[in-house]
């Protein structure tokens, strides 16, 4: 997957900010405007920049390009559209002048697309000639210009799977903040962000607000480039709202957002004279013709496209909304087939014999697990694992979360064996022995005496005893509590479900799983403790409340050397 045609467009571009303030008048754009011929080092400091933000397209786009030789002046050829413009859609006789305007930008895009850029605009205009008939479809029911496609032809090169540095995604390249605005749903499910339909509705009605906030379509362009507040700021700067007066204030707009509305009368102006410039109209196959059925939880796509006797990859292609192998556990979810399939898929769905998987759970990856491991505890195979997680590699990190089946979420609890103790067995870690027996990795370092999470096969470990309970009393923290029972602050929020760390005299507070309690010697006797892998005197003399020379003393010790397993006498003291 490689670069796309919009350059630099950053998450700054659907930045989601609010679309308020003061309109500004329809005329301000007509103002006639001689523009100033950009200097070289402008340009190329612009296309240098591009292409460094959008990623995971099929396309790729130069660094750099040549603007040593002068630009070249296309002759227009006007389109019917310009003749005669929808009334009933909001600015679109200004929309179609714009696509008419000269300027040396607009003249340096030509060239580009027409000369270095050539193929790549060929592979854009091939999906522009699939869609277009569609999205504009979709644009003219939304109130909107049907000639706003050409700026998801800048952003994302008419590609749905498009995907930014920024995290902006899909045919309007939106980022999650700005797509929640406008009704885009997103989460480990699914991304709307990828459906055409949804996607482009919500696109509309940005661009919309965009528009009766500055009264204009070079501003409001800019500004889902750059966002509403940058360009109301530009306006200030600038002393005017006229867009190609601003231009010749270089400094006003950001460069990316100056290149932003040229590239897309270039765009549209290129596909508008194609004979002139010699250029070969792509041979695309049509479209499916689709429509949306709803699909239950948990169903399998493959099943579907089993059914349908259609390839997997065609269907998962069809529906680039849902992220994972199948739809999301517990809610019903819309399905976008091929038309001549909807009898078989609706009689298939509304039967009761549908393969739909238990897989609704969801498992936070620890340091230390590998696939192999939480594999066997939730009962699958790797390769199921992978494939219902869209996974190519193995490679996991603290914090992922996998789908699971259901009861792999909390990996059913093993019995204790006798004694206490287990033997570690290939492919286990400290989370998911934990996770088997009840316990926590923190609780279980304990009791093992270790520092940090790697073990290794035929290790033994000790289990942590059962959980009790202490009472809180006055001048009590959780800092004191965890330190006098050999436990962590963190595991005593877990198991009480505290969000912060405050607490109260006569509180009840359960202890961790490996948490223990001394009991308190009387005065002159002694207490014997064990010492454990990264105890240190200071640590010890804390937890029992006395000092590191009363146990010096008691043990005629005079060195801070400890070793695990060293059996020390700790003087009467609060324990």
């Amino acid at each position: 997957m490689i670069l796309a045609l919009a350059g630099t467009l950053t998450a700054c571009a659907h930045s989601a900010e609010p679309v308020i303030g003061p309109g500004l008048p329809e005329t301000a754009t007509m103002l006639p405007v001689r523009t100033a011929e950009l200097s070289p080092d402008e340009i190329d400091l612009a296309l240098a920049s591009l292409g460094d933000e959008l990623v995971e397209t099929d396309d790729f786009l130069p660094a750099a390009v040549d603007t040593t030789e002068p630009a070249r002046h296309l002759p227009v050829r006007v389109g019917k559209n310009l003749i005669q413009p929808d009334p009933a859609l909001l600015g679109h006789r200004e929309l179609l002048e714009l696509f008419s305007r000269d300027h040396p930008l607009v003249d340096k895009w030509i060239d580009y697309f027409t000369e270095r850029g050539r193929e790549q605009y060929a592979r854009f205009y091939g999906r522009y000639l699939r869609h277009h008939t569609q999205i504009e479809t979709w644009l003219r029911e939304e109130g909107v210009p049907p000639e706003l496609i050409w700026l998801a032809f800048i952003e994302s090169g008419i590609n749905p799977r498009a995907y930014s540095r920024a995290h902006a995604a899909g045919l309007w390249q939106f980022i999650a903040s700005t797509g929640r605005l406008y009704g885009l749903k997103r989460d480990f499910w699914i991304d709307e962000r990828r459906d055409m339909e949804k996607a482009t509705r919500a696109a509309a009605r940005h661009l919309k607000d965009l528009y009766e906030q500055f009264g204009s379509w070079e501003l409001a362009l800019s500004a889902y480039n750059a966002g509403s507040r940058r360009v109301q700021r530009a306006i200030n700067t600038a002393g005017t709202s006229d867009y190609w007066l601003m231009l010749q204030q270089r400094y006003a707009l950001p460069t990316e957002t100056r290149h932003y509305v040229p590239k897309m009368i270039a765009a549209r102006r290129i596909a508008d004279n194609l004979d002139v410039l010699g250029l070969p109209i792509p041979d695309v196959p049509p479209p499916v013709p689709t429509t949306t059925v709803i699909a239950p939880g948990g169903l399998p796509l493959a099943a579907l496209a089993k059914k349908l006797g259609m390839p997997s990859a065609e269907l998962r292609a069809l529906n680039l909304h849902i992220r994972r192998s199948l739809t999301p556990p517990g809610r019903d979810t819309p399905l976008h087939i091929p038309y001549a399939m909807v009898e078989t898929a609706v009689a298939w769905l509304s039967s009761d014999d549908l393969p739909l998987e238990d897989w609704g759970g969801i498992y936070v990856v620890h340091r230390g697990d590998t696939l192999w491991d939480i594999a066997r505890a939730v009962g699958v195979s790797v390769t199921e694992l992978k494939a219902l997680n869209n996974m190519r590699g193995s490679r996991l990190y603290p914090g992922q979360r996998l789908i699971v089946p259901e009861a792999g979420a909390s990996v059913a609890r093993a019995a204790a064996p006798a004694g206490g103790q287990i033997v570690v067995r290939r492919g286990d870690s400290l989370s998911l022995i934990a996770k088997r027996y009840g316990t926590n990795v923190a609780a279980l370092k304990q009791a093992n005496g270790l520092r940090n999470n790697t073990i290794f096969p035929g290790q033994k470990l000790k289990l942590p005893g059962s959980a009790s309970e202490v009472i809180v009393r006055r001048g009590d923290t959780l800092a004191r509590i965890a330190q006098k029972h050999k436990t962590t602050v963190a595991a005593l929020k877990q198991v009480n479900n505290l969000r912060g760390t405050t607490i109260y005299p006569g509180q009840r507070l359960k202890l961790p799983s490996g948490a223990t309690v001394a009991s308190k010697p009387t005065n002159g006797a002694y207490v014997e403790y064990t010492v454990r892998r990264g105890d240190t005197l200071w640590d010890i003399a804390q937890r029992f409340g006395v000092t590191v020379m009363q146990i010096r003393r008691a043990n005629g010790k005079w060195s801070n050397t400890l070793k695990p397993g060293e059996r020390l006498r700790i003087p009467g003291g609060v324990s």
